[in-house]
């Protein structure tokens, strides 16, 4: 019989008020975007109203459906929910509670491994309070919150060489996104090094590990192609690789060239200080290598984080992400205000239980719980720490989740601003085709006829925050500039603080 706790219910529910409500002000303020909250209400409304199978503007250069840019077929499960709720704020409360799911694993694994309840209790703050975990949640809405407690229980079972619930979990995730093939990767490196320490090799185990990478492979990468186009193709243009090539062919023979240390080598101050801020959480818990350091008069004793024991339980299992993340300079994959961290949160998350043998004592505990609060307070998007001092402007401090806190900014001054814009769409009609910025696409993008980029037609109405205009690609910031200095197309219907409304005459 599975035994229910509701401590860390009570730590969740404050977690999901404080950082849901955070996410919800930044929605009606007018701060999250059209990538990647727009698209997400945009693909549900339009498959709730028979418009399309998650058909989605913003990216229609690639594909006019999502599902041709990521493989989640587990969106469409939301579509009902989309009928039901207001489609933005049931994803971002949505995208809270699946983020903090795995606070109750570790509360409950860690209560049953050490009997230590104290233990279970700091540890689910620890993760509750982790910058990485806030930049995921206030990064708008992605499908990849929902990756956090299925990769939570990846781990564990892979770490327990369970090959059917891994694979079970495995394929589940997979319906969330294709990231988590890197995962499945991750994993038949572990039985690789599984191998090597029994010295007696995994067959089983390992063919059907890759077995089913290969078919996660070729399910996601087909489903792309078919409602899209290839994800990697020879020919394609690449901007995550900017020093190995501007193709998928260039950057794979650049693999072996010089230009991999220069890829490397790039922004690698960036690289260190988001893996440092991804495995802190782990460096406090793992103190099982101890060293000596003996002087003439005094032996002193140090317990350090056991990095093998990190990487060869925990970070193995990512480690094709790292490996991305140290070839790329592309800022989202190396700052910690984006999605992407969920891909290494969740086997961090799984390894916290089994470290939480080293919480022997309440000294121990409290230390590590301040330490991570400190942390926090530091780095946390939720903090002010990162805007009264800029720290936001530093890596690994960086990203769409530091863009704006409701909390520290002029509220009434964004209030107003708030106001004008709805009285703006307001005007709009409910048939009209719409030219908007990235702020205001997400609330208004329940129709198909929306657009953040520059349409195949004109047109009706073309509605910017002037915060906004230069998040435009360049040739739609020069189409809308030449309609506002021609006014021979569009006529100006309505201008308040920094919102602009121009008709189609």
């Amino acid at each position: 019989m599975v035994k229910l706790y509701g401590e860390p219910l009570i730590y969740i529910t404050v977690y999901f008020v404080i950082v849901g409500k955070t996410a919800l002000f930044r929605h009606w303020l007018f701060q999250t975007y059209a990538n990647d909250l727009g698209i997400f209400v945009q693909a549900l409304s339009t498959t709730a109203k028979g418009e399309g199978l998650l058909y989605e503007t913003p990216d229609s250069h690639v594909a006019t459906s999502y599902l041709g840019i990521h493989f989640s077929p587990i969106l469409i499960t939301l579509v009902p929910f989309a009928l039901v709720f207001p489609p933005a704020e049931m994803l971002l409360l949505l995208q809270t509670i699946m983020l903090s799911i795995p606070a109750y694993f570790i509360y409950a694994e860690t209560l049953e491994r050490t009997g230590y309840k104290l233990a279970a209790r700091v540890l689910t703050i620890v993760y509750l309070a982790n910058p990485a975990l806030h930049g995921i949640n206030l990064y708008d809405f992605h499908m990849h919150s929902t990756l956090l407690p299925l990769a939570y229980l990846f781990v564990k079972y892979a770490r327990k060489l369970d090959l059917k619930k891994s694979i079970i979990v495995f394929f589940s995730m997979l319906t969330v996104t294709e990231h988590s093939i890197m995962l499945g990767i991750g994993y038949s490196l572990y039985i690789l090094l599984k191998s090597l320490e029994r010295r007696k090799l995994l067959l089983k185990e390992l063919i059907i590990a890759v077995a089913s990478t290969l078919l996660a492979v070729v399910i996601a990468f087909s489903t792309i192609t078919f409602f899209g186009k290839p994800p990697i193709h020879p020919q394609n243009r690449v901007v995550i690789f900017d020093k190995l090539g501007k193709t998928w062919s260039e950057v794979l023979s650049n693999l072996f060239s010089p230009k991999l240390i220069e890829a490397v080598i790039d922004r690698f101050s960036f690289k260190v200080y988001y893996w440092l801020s991804q495995l802190f959480l782990l460096f406090l818990l793992s103190t099982g290598l101890k060293v000596v350091i003996i002087s003439r008069s005094k032996k002193f004793e140090l317990a350090l984080p056991n990095l093998l024991f990190i990487i060869k339980e925990c970070v193995v299992f990512f480690l094709p992400w790292l490996a991305v993340t140290l070839l790329t300079s592309y800022i989202p994959f190396i700052t910690l205000g984006w999605h992407l961290n969920a891909i290494a949160l969740g086997p961090i998350a799984a390894l916290m239980p089994p470290l939480s043998r080293n919480i022997k004592s309440r000294r121990r505990a409290y230390a590590v719980l301040l330490l991570m609060i400190a942390y926090s307070a530091i780095g946390s998007p939720l903090s002010p720490i990162p805007y009264v001092f800029k720290l936001r402007e530093r890596a690994p401090f960086i990203g769409a989740a530091y863009d704006f806190n409701p909390w520290f900014s002029d509220i009434k001054m964004e209030q107003e601003i708030a106001r004008d814009i709805r009285r703006a769409i307001s005007m709009i009609p409910p048939t009209a085709s719409v030219l908007a910025s990235q702020n205001i696409f997400p609330h208004i993008a329940t129709r198909a006829n929306v657009y953040v980029n520059l349409p195949p037609n004109p047109p009706d109405y073309i509605i910017f925050d002037e915060r906004f205009f230069t998040w435009w690609s360049l040739e739609t910031q020069h189409w809308v500039y030449q309609q506002i200095v021609s006014n021979s197309t569009y006529v100006q219907v309505y201008r308040a603080s920094v919102v602009v409304l121009l008709k189609r005459i």
